[in-house]
């Protein structure tokens, strides 16, 4: 993954829409999109630095050289394992990824499936929802 996608992923994850980062780093919102669909590559380490400070997260890890922060730890405890442990947190996890995607395919899955009136969608599915939509508005914006 490069800057540009974790950027992209970062800010859609708090929830921070292209013109509002553009505006606080200062360039234009097609400019963000340029460099999160890695138009440009090679991203100034000064507009990292304010993309970092914006979206508030470890510059180290904006750059790729340093896991989030429960990577991190994930990797910390998982390498502390045994290796027949290791197997087994392997497995769990594969377990769930796979649970993952069989109950959603994608939050326009989710959406689709919410006909049932009593059914109150939880603050993750929420979200999962609007960051799909601010993807698709992002998409539709960046064609025109």
């Amino acid at each position: 993954m490069n800057v540009g996608e974790r950027m992209k992923n970062i800010r859609k994850k708090k929830g921070i829409n292209a013109d509002q980062l553009a505006a606080e780093i200062g360039v234009s919102r097609s400019t963000i999109f340029r460099y999160e669909k890695g138009d440009i590559e090679k991203v100034p380490v000064d507009v990292v630095s304010k993309v970092a400070d914006a979206l508030n997260v470890d510059l180290t890890y904006l750059m790729g050289l340093k896991p989030d922060e429960i990577t991190g730890e994930i990797n910390k405890v998982v390498t502390s394992l045994h290796h027949d442990r290791q197997k087994k947190v392997l497995a769990y996890a594969q377990e769930q990824l796979t649970d993952q995607i069989s109950i959603m395919d994608g939050p326009e899955t989710l959406a689709a499936h919410q006909a049932d009136p009593n059914h109150k969608i939880n603050d993750q599915e929420a979200k999962e929802i609007g960051d799909y939509l601010d993807g698709e508005i992002d998409k539709y914006n960046s064609d025109k």
